[in-house]
């Protein structure tokens, strides 16, 4: 576990691994985002109105290929020692896991009877590293759509509702009731994300009053005078080490990649989840280009070496470190770590040829031509992307060469 991360730490150039976790936690959450950017686009395109009950189920069985409560509860019940849910206390006490262990959200169980049980995240990766603007255009009033539909909606509905569906079908005999009164993401001015279970009829929970003292309490500001980094934090409250929640980021940085990409599949087919994939991944381009060109103190970009630090730049920002060999007229570019072949092959076991993972590699090939465009060097240079790492090679290869 700690030898994954340090070698992505050494290959990326971090020196603490809670910077490296944190940059890593806001890549992943920024990027629920830009996927729904791409999947509101398509959503129009079908015509589904979100306000009527088909257009909504059509949207939540898009999400559940992503929002997989049915693959987290198999590993919660293999991590936990058990077979079935009998009653709605075990219910609790396996969203917990879910939320704690592996989605790696803080909570706790604050209610725990016969009739009912109430569970509260007093932090979350969302809104605490939420969504970036993409250009101008973009809004705050985007973001409460994303909170509103995707991220607290989908947490109410996919999450609580889907653990509820999957108790049933692992023992519960009991007709529950689940609701989310309570959301970080989409209320903003409460201290908590706050999760109801109860069976049908059970009164509703009373909800707690806070006054203006009572909310400078609120976990941003404990973190905040603590003086600690915010992982530092969070990885106490999970009871993990920062090693640990690391490594946990790095494999939910890919599992949440595949939600860019299969469900668009299994809807649309393969050649539309192709242009949704591309797309997802070139609307960080915008940003990284111009943050390239920043740091590297480019204006016009004028050789190919430019060009392949400005490549190397933003494979960095996907978590990819390539080595740069600068043969004169033309450079090499090469990476032998990649965590979305390590990570989709090595711990998820998904088989080299797998549609999803032939999608990673025209899509990161798109990435790289669309920076030759960018930059206008299309009749200065030739760039091919040679291997790739999640095809079965031995590494990822980029070669740049000027014409």
């Amino acid at each position: 576990m700690k030898e994954v991360v340090d070698k992505y730490m050494d290959g990326l150039g971090y020196q603490d691994t809670t910077d490296f976790t944190e940059d890593l936690f806001r890549n992943t959450w920024s990027r629920g985002y830009a996927r729904w950017r791409v999947v509101k686009e398509v959503i129009h395109e079908q015509g589904w109105d979100l306000s009527t009950e088909e257009g909504y189920g059509k949207f939540l069985n898009y999400y559940r290929m992503i929002f997989n409560m049915g693959q987290a509860t198999d590993m919660a019940f293999q991590q936990m020692g058990i077979e079935q849910i009998n009653d709605i206390q075990t219910v609790g006490k396996v969203f917990q896991h879910i939320w704690h262990h592996i989605f790696l959200v803080p909570t706790e169980i604050v209610e725990e009877t016969a009739d009912r049980t109430v569970l509260r995240s007093q932090w979350c990766g969302n809104p605490a590293f939420g969504p970036e603007p993409f250009g101008a255009k973009d809004c705050v009033c985007n973001f409460h759509e994303y909170y509103r539909l995707v991220d607290g909606g989908l947490t109410r509905d996919l999450g609580l509702g889907g653990m509820i569906e999957e108790a049933n079908k692992r023992g519960l005999k009991e007709e529950m009731e689940f609701d989310m009164p309570w959301m970080m993401c989409r209320d903003g001015d409460v201290p908590y994300c706050l999760y109801v279970m109860k069976k049908k009829g059970t009164p509703d929970y009373l909800l707690p009053a806070f006054t203006d003292r009572e909310k400078s309490y609120f976990m941003e500001h404990k973190i905040e005078q603590s003086g600690e980094k915010t992982m530092a934090y969070v990885s106490k409250l999970l009871g993990k080490s920062i090693d640990e929640v690391a490594f946990g980021i790095l494999l939910l940085y890919v599992m949440l990649d595949t939600g860019s990409y299969i469900p668009a599949e299994a809807t649309f087919g393969e050649d539309k989840a192709q242009q949704m994939y591309n797309k997802y991944w070139l609307s960080f381009l915008e940003k990284w280009f111009r943050d390239a060109k920043f740091e590297l103190e480019v204006g016009k970009v004028g050789s190919i070496r430019e060009l392949a630090d400005i490549v190397l730049f933003c494979q960095k920002k996907k978590f990819i470190p390539y080595k740069l060999d600068d043969q004169g007229s033309r450079i090499v570019l090469t990476a032998t770590i990649d965590p979305f072949a390590e990570v989709a092959i090595q711990f998820l076991g998904m088989p080299v040829g797998l549609s999803y993972l032939n999608a990673i590699a025209a899509a990161d090939d798109a990435f790289v031509q669309q920076i030759v465009k960018d930059a206008r060097m299309e009749g200065q240079s030739r760039v091919s992307v040679t291997k790739s790492m999640v095809k079965g090679d031995d590494s990822n290869e980029i070669i740049i060469e000027a014409l």
